[in-house]
């Protein structure tokens, strides 16, 4: 029994590396804030202070360039900026950054925040993917951060949700192997993360900016006006039915096993209005579940690649 056991566990392994090894010959890794090549020398900061610097860094650039709602960037003037510099030099500090030192909120709040800055790099730095490119780009795009690079994937699915498998087909079982050292930076799963990552589509949550002070609070909002917009979340009685944002359908794991564990979730982010519809539907035995098709259309302005 255990050398079956043992078994699997090796087949899979070996699944993931060809998988890992398949995407990097397709598409190699890109480290947006690498310094290595520059021969550049990055000073040492504390973790708590550097994250309050590029939190302050991408604030700016929110105000300067994002919409009022949170939906929209101008990708097209941000990459242009003398903002845009400023924040390039802040991203290299990332490449001495100790997440040792950080909270375990610290932590989520920072990466949250890199996530949503790293997509946005990424589209000046690299161009806009086509839809059968997005795999690759959120595989291969990647910041240095401390000792270690971690892409858009290793962050969602390996930091955020605590070591999960992407929803990709070309994904390994686990983003971290046993051995791999980033998973002592791993959070405990929290599925109010898919309302606060943004990867640049329409169909994305709006982008905010979070801290440890403000992260539950911060969490709690987004989730609820993500589930209470009726681009994500519809309800229709005399057919008994439910219509959700595939987010939902992408990560149902991370919701519960069932459809009514997710709408049990669900209900507790909703008005009142709609919680009660909610609640009549939830008391039948027999509920329909179905999904909006996602708009993968980009949330704002189109930028050239630049040479950065």
């Amino acid at each position: 029994y255990q050398r079956r056991v043992r078994g699997n566990i090796v087949r899979k392994e070996s699944m993931d590396w060809l998988k890992k090894t398949f995407v990097g010959l397709v598409s190699p890794s890109v480290v947006l804030n690498d310094t290595t090549s520059k021969g550049t020398e990055i000073k040492k900061k504390k973790a708590g202070k550097l994250a309050l610097q590029i939190n302050k860094s991408i604030l700016i650039l929110y105000s300067k360039f994002l919409s009022e709602d949170g939906k929209n960037v101008d990708y097209y003037r941000m990459g242009k900026s003398v903002e845009f510099k400023e924040f390039l030099k802040v991203s290299e500090s990332l490449c001495n950054v100790n997440l040792a030192k950080l909270s375990e909120e610290e932590r989520k709040a920072f990466f949250l925040n890199i996530y949503n800055a790293l997509v946005i790099h990424g589209y000046i730095a690299k161009g806009v993917p086509g839809l059968k490119d997005r795999l690759f780009f959120y595989q291969t795009t990647c910041y240095r951060i401390g000792p270690f690079v971690y892409s858009l994937d290793d962050i969602e699915h390996g930091i955020l949700r605590g070591n999960k498998s992407s929803p990709s087909f070309l994904s390994p079982s686990v983003t971290f192997s046993s051995s791999d050292p980033r998973l002592a930076y791993c959070c405990k799963l929290d599925p109010r993360i898919h309302f606060a990552l943004v990867c640049g589509a329409k169909s994305c949550p709006p982008i905010r900016l979070y801290s440890a002070s403000n992260l539950e609070r911060g969490l709690n909002l987004a989730t609820q006006a993500f589930c209470n917009s009726p681009d994500n979340f519809r309800i229709s009685l005399a057919e008994s039915k439910v219509e959700l944002s595939q987010i939902f359908n992408w990560y149902a794991k991370d919701f519960g096993s069932t459809n009514r564990d997710l709408l049990q979730f669900i209900a507790g982010y909703l008005n009142e209005d709609v919680l009660s519809q909610l609640k009549i539907l939830l008391s039948n035995e027999d509920i329909r579940v179905s999904y909006f098709k996602y708009d993968w259309e980009l949330n704002g302005k189109k930028p050239k690649q630049l040479n950065l």
